[in-house]
Order: structure tokens, then sequence, then C-alpha cells
């Protein structure tokens, strides 16, 4: 007997909304905070009272045998995956980590001081951060070490609620409809040989770009851009779970800040959902069921918030406006077309090796055979059980057109907005593969084609395991690369960081003096103030062989000592001394560390930073003393 709950529903809005309260809380100045928090949880208690008590399929024995299996296969995939840095991780990783490291060691909002030029200047933390917020708070009040064990339970977390709608979507638990998504994937292995002519599992990726198309595989999705897409994964399933109108703009907003490029690719999918037609309710009863509290002011508050902060970074202003600008390609489109259809009659006479070879030569062929091979295949063998469904339809344009966007100079757009429509296409295949005695052949055929298609997911897997084997080292990317890259910062002169989020104020306890250093010219105080309980030293220039810094007030406890400013270069380390008491090495491992009350006196308090090489300390850059 199925079990009525809402307790999944519940379960899957308070994952993908966590993220922004906790941005919201730690971001945002508190008189913008307490508001928003405000207005948003309500929005969210109202939203999981108001969705519909669902028919969570009924749980026996075997069905709970088969819940621990799932969560067991999952939780080797994500490891399987590299998030958390338990297992292997390829070179997406590095950025991720980094992206991560910063979260958890810099005060949020995340800034860093870096170099151009002659110049320094203070650059934000900018990027798709909501999968990371949970680990990154964890990360803050535990560790860096827990925060990255979190991480692996909150994406497992996700991806079984993930399992868990299927099961409600399918009314039946069962596990191979899983086995299919982890795995699913276009023909990949054909289509490297039609375009690349190399031999078999001659490189780690057969979900290459194809002149920036670009579909991957679930598999290779959870190995790089993890972080968007697990968020993409649970909202998309909701959404074919078809959540109530009133829920389903606030659902479609909360994806902005883990993965804005799905949060495009789910729209047609969100506007269905809207307009869809109902027995017994007109185009105005829809709309009215539309506009209510959750989906205008909690959505509305997540949306523009959320915006303003993604906006701001150096890629996504780009991305709108320069060089790399956002651009439906119709005219590349056309032009591919009408370069092709005169070598196709040109060559004719010349037999079918030299028509084949001009279109392959040319965007529009690529496009073809990148279609053909990625979804055509499977669209033609669903055509028949779904021609009459409005969603296949939805996703069929939506795969056909997302090739031609193209955002900024990549093809990260194809690659991600296009995993909502992938993720509803392999949950068609799952349903008619379920239906098996009314489509055979085409069913069979449909088995086939997946077969294939998971080459793609074994082999990115089992190259990731090879490398682990072999002890394939991975590098470290620091500040220089994160807050003076193009994709992960911006400038903190916009209107997010002016008016919305916190200020970044040094405090001091008591009246604080540079009392020596190599040249007096070299360093100064840029800043402080009486009253807290944080001492900070904030700087603006280079200290060459080492400093001193003296602040004259008691101390009587232990103190917690953080350099968020110094080592974001992993060459850096330095000898830390207080009042004569050596503390040790500090370096990029080891970046904090307690001092015992005993060190200190009641007088004059002396510590010395003795660095292994010249260092700059950048305004915005940090040194903290916690008591």
């Amino acid at each position: 007997m199925a079990v009525r709950t809402r307790i999944v529903s519940a379960a899957t809005y308070v994952y993908l909304t966590l993220p922004f309260l906790i941005f919201a809380g730690g971001y945002l100045k508190i008189g913008y905070a307490i508001p928003v928090l405000l207005i948003v949880g309500v929005s969210l208690v109202k939203a999981i009272r108001e969705e519909r008590i669902s028919d969570l399929p009924a749980i026996g024995k075997k069905e709970i045998v088969k819940f621990v299996t799932v969560g067991l296969i999952i939780f080797v995939w994500v490891i399987l995956s590299g998030i958390g840095g338990v297992f292997y991780q390829n070179s997406d990783h590095r950025h991720r980590n980094a992206v991560f490291y910063y979260m958890v060691n810099l005060k949020w909002p995340a800034a860093h001081g870096v170099t151009h030029g002659s110049g320094a200047f203070m650059r934000a933390l900018i990027y798709y951060i909501g999968f990371w917020l949970p680990s990154a708070l964890v990360g803050k009040l535990v560790s860096l070490q827990a925060g990255y064990i979190f991480q692996i339970i909150w994406a497992w977390a996700g991806l079984m609620l993930m399992y868990c709608l299927l099961c409600m979507h399918r009314k039946k638990v069962e596990i191979w409809p899983f086995i299919i998504l982890i795995f699913f994937s276009g023909l990949d292995v054909i289509r490297q040989e039609l375009y690349m002519h190399t031999p078999l599992f001659s490189t780690g990726y057969l979900d290459y770009s194809m002149h920036d198309f670009n579909y991957a595989s679930f598999i290779t999705h959870l190995n790089g851009p993890y972080n968007t897409t697990v968020p993409c994964f649970l909202a998309t399933m909701l959404v074919i779970n078809c959540p109530r109108r009133s829920n389903v703009i606030f659902v479609w907003s909360t994806l902005l800040l883990s993965a804005a490029f799905p949060f495009v690719g789910i729209i047609p999918y969100v506007l269905y959902l809207i307009f869809r037609k109902e027995d017994g309710k007109n185009v105005m009863d829809r709309m009215k069921e539309t506009c209510s509290l959750q989906n205008i002011a909690g959505a509305g508050l997540i949306g523009v918030i959320s915006f303003l902060f993604i906006i701001s970074g150096t890629a996504a202003g780009d991305r709108i406006s320069g060089n790399n600008q956002l651009a439906f390609n119709a005219p590349m489109l056309l032009s591919a077309a009408v370069q092709s259809f005169p070598l196709l009659l040109s060559q004719a006479a010349g037999g079918l090796g030299e028509i084949w070879n001009h279109v392959i030569q040319n965007r529009l062929g690529y496009y073809v055979i990148f279609i053909l091979f990625e979804v055509g295949i499977y669209f033609g063998l669903l055509f028949k059980t779904y021609k009459k469904s409005t969603l296949f339809w939805i996703t069929a344009c939506s795969l056909l057109v997302i090739p031609w966007i193209q955002v900024g100079g990549g093809f990260d757009f194809c690659v991600k907005a296009s995993v909502p429509a992938l993720l509803v296409l392999a949950v068609m295949i799952i349903d008619q593969l379920g239906e098996w005695g009314k489509r055979k052949i085409a069913s069979t055929a449909l088995i086939v084609c997946l077969c294939i298609g998971s080459v793609t997911g074994i082999h990115h897997m089992g190259d990731s395991i090879r490398l682990q084997l072999q002890g394939a080292e991975q590098l470290t990317l620091w500040a220089n690369v994160i807050f003076g890259g193009y994709n992960f910062s911006g400038s903190v002169d916009n209107f997010f960081f002016k008016y919305l989020a916190k200020e970044r104020e040094p405090a001091v306890l008591a009246e604080l003096t540079v009392m020596e250093v190599v040249d007096q010219k070299d360093m100064y105080l840029k800043d402080y103030y009486l009253g807290g309980i944080t001492f900070s030293l904030e700087l603006n220039s280079p200290a060459t062989t080492q400093f001193f810094v003296q602040f004259d007030t008691a101390v009587s406890r232990d103190v917690y000592f953080e350099d968020v400013g110094i080592l974001m270069d992993a060459s850096v380390n330095y000898q830390l001394i207080v009042n004569g008491h050596d503390m040790g090495v500090m370096d990029y491992q080891r970046t904090s560390c307690y001092i015992p009350k005993e060190y200190f006196n009641e007088e004059a308090q002396f510590i010395m930073i003795i660095p292994n090489k010249e260092i700059k300390i950048y305004e915005g850059d940090y040194i903290y003393l916690k008591f």
C-alpha cells in the first residue's frame, strides 16, 4: 500500500533553498539579511504546506533493501567523481577546490587583494557557489577537512532525494532506472569514430566538444561541474513530478545561485507547468494560483539577490556586454546551411565520399552528426510513444536549439543548460522501457543504444580509477588564479558589494601600533578601531624579511591565530614568534594555531612574522587574532 506523504517534497524544497538562506545570512548586511531570511523562510514553509501530498511506493523489506543498495551505489558514484577529494580529481576540481578553500578560509563575503600592473586591488569571489555554502559553513565551524567530508554527504543527500522523486514518478521502488540515469549518454563512441578517426578509448573523454556542440554524460557532469549538476538534477526531477503552480517559480529561482545555465535551460518546463491545461481551471485560475507569496516575494528576493551577486562577476559582465556577447546564432545556422547546400550539389557527381567529406567539414554537418548521435536516435525510438506529449516536444526543441545559443567564448551554455532536457529525455526512456510489452522492438533498440552510450561513462570512470592507482597528483590553484582570473571573481565596485553585502571591518582590542619593520615606508597600519573581540592588522605594501606587531593589552585567555591574508601562495611560509615563543612554521597547509594564554604577559605583546621570501599584503588581506 502506497504511503501518502510530503516528506520527500519537503526535504527537496529545504535542500534547494538552504544554500540561499546561508548566503543571505552570511553575505548580506544585517538590515537586509533579517527581512530576506524571514520572507524566504515563510515562503519555504508555505511552499511545503501547499505542496500536494504524493504517493510514496509501499515500503517493505524488499524496498528497504533496494533503497540501501541505491544509497551505496550513489555513495560510490560520489566518491569516484572526486567530490570531497577522497578519490582522484580531474582538472575541473582544481578550480572548485580553490573556490571552496577560500569560501571556508576567508571572511564572507569572500574577497582578496590581487596585483595588476603596479597597483593592488580587492577582488571578490563570485561564482555559482550555492552547492558549497552548507559545506563551507561546516568548514568554518569545524575544519576545512570536515567541510570536504560534508560535500560528500551533501551530494549524496541530493542524489538520494533525486532517486526518491524518481520512485514517486515511477510509483515503484526499482534499482535499474537509476542505473540508466547514472550511465546515460549519447552515442559518443560512434560520433568519435566518425569525427576524429581515432582509436576507441584513446582519450579520457569520449563526450568531447564538436565545434562547441557538447552534451556530456551524467558521469562527466558529476566528475566536473558537480556544483551545478546535483541541484539541477534535483530541481528537474521535482519539476518532472509536477509541483503545484503556486511553487514552481519558487523552485526555479533556487537554481540561480547554484546553477545559472541550467536555470535558463529549465525555463520551458517552468512555463509548461504554469500554462498547462487542467480540468476545471481556466487561464485566470491558473494565473491566480501562480501568483502566490512564495512565487512572488520568495522567488523574487532569491532571484534578484542571486542575480545581482552573479552579475557582478567579471565573466558574467563580459558575457552580457563586451567581446563575448550572449547570442542566439541564427545567422550562423543560416550561414552554415547556405554554405553546405551548394557544396552538396556541386559534389554530387563526385560520389558519396566527396559529399560526406564536405558535409562533415562545415558547421551544419557537425551539428547534424552531433544531434543524430547524441539525442536524435533516442527521439526517433521514442516518437511513437510520446508524439502527443507536450513534454516530448519541449525536450526535443530544447535540445535542437541549445547548441546554437552561445554565452561567452566556450561551450559552457551548451553543456550545462542542456542538463534539464537530457534528464527529462532519460526519464522518458526509462518510462518506455518500463512498458516493455507495448514497444518491444523500440525498447530493445533503446537498450542497445543505452549500452553503447554507457561506454562514455564507464570509460571516464575507468580513467579516474587508473589515475588514482597511478597516484596522479593534482595541482592546487591559489589566489592569483581564482581572484585574478576571469571565471571566479569580480570587482567589489558594483551594486551588490556597495549596497547589499556586509562590509569588511577590522577591529582590535586595544590601541595598536607597528613597532618595527625593515623600512617604515614598506608597511603601515591601514585601519583599526577600538572595541570588539578581534585583533586585525590590514597592510598594503611589501615586507621583505620580517616585521613586528605590538598591541598594548593583557591577554587572559587562549588566542586563536588565523592567517587568511599571507598564505594565499603555496610557496610562502613563515615563522611565527609570540613574545619570544616559537609557534612553528605556518604554511598553506597550516594556516592557524592556538596560542596559550601563558605566552602573553601583562604589558605589550610582541608578534614577529619572518617569511621565507618577499611577500605582499594587499588591502583587504587580514591576519586575525580571535580571543
